[in-house]
C-alpha cells in the first residue's frame, strides 16, 4: 500500500476516533453536571469493582478512582467546561474535514495547537494523566490533519506554509 493510502486512511480512522470522541466527550461533559464527586466515584466503583477484584494494582483504575475522589469543585468545572467546548470543536471540525472544506484544515491546526497549549497549561498545575492523553491524541491529529492537507491540496495551494 502506498504512503499516500496509509496516511488517507490514517487520517479517516483519526476523523472517525475524534467523532466518536467529541460525542463521548460531549456527552460526559453534560452528565458531570449532575454528578457530585461521591457519585462519580460510586459509579466508578461500581464499574471498575470486578477488575479490581481480580488485579488490585491496576494503576490506572486505581488513579482514576483516587482522582475522582480527590476532584475539586475547581476540577469539575474545568472537565464541564474542557469535554464540551472540545467535544463540540471536535464533531464540528470532523464534519467540515471529512467534506474537504480547504480552508478547515490550517484552521483546525491553529484550533488543536490551542487546544494543545490549553491543555498543556492545566498541566502545569494538576499533573494529570488525563491531560497528557489528550495532548497526546491532539498532536496526532494535528500530524494527520497536515498529512491530509499536504495530499489533498498540495498543487492548488502555493505559500500556506505547509509544504
Amino acid at each position: 500500500m502506498s504512503k499516500n493510502k496509509t496516511t488517507k486512511k490514517s487520517f479517516k480512522a483519526c476523523l472517525v476516533f475524534k467523532s466518536l470522541l467529541g460525542l463521548f466527550d460531549v456527552l460526559s461533559g453534560s452528565a458531570l453536571i449532575f454528578l457530585t464527586p461521591v457519585r462519580l466515584t460510586k459509579i466508578i466503583n461500581f464499574i471498575t469493582a470486578k477488575e479490581l477484584d481480580e488485579d488490585p494494582i491496576k494503576w490506572v483504575i486505581n488513579y482514576i478512582i483516587r482522582f475522582t475522589y480527590d476532584s475539586s469543585a475547581e476540577t469539575k468545572h474545568f472537565f464541564i467546561y474542557y469535554l464540551i467546548l472540545q467535544g463540540l470543536i471536535n464533531i464540528i471540525v470532523v464534519v467540515l474535514l471529512w467534506k474537504k472544506v480547504m480552508w478547515v484544515y490550517p484552521l483546525s491546526i491553529l484550533m488543536y495547537v490551542g487546544m494543545v497549549i490549553y491543555e498543556f497549561n492545566y498541566y502545569s498545575g494538576s499533573h494529570s494523566l488525563l491531560i497528557i492523553i489528550f495532548i497526546a491524541i491532539d498532536i496526532i491529529t494535528i500530524y494527520f490533519i497536515i498529512q491530509e492537507y499536504r495530499n489533498s491540496f498540495s498543487g492548488k495551494v502555493k505559500g500556506m506554509g505547509l509544504r
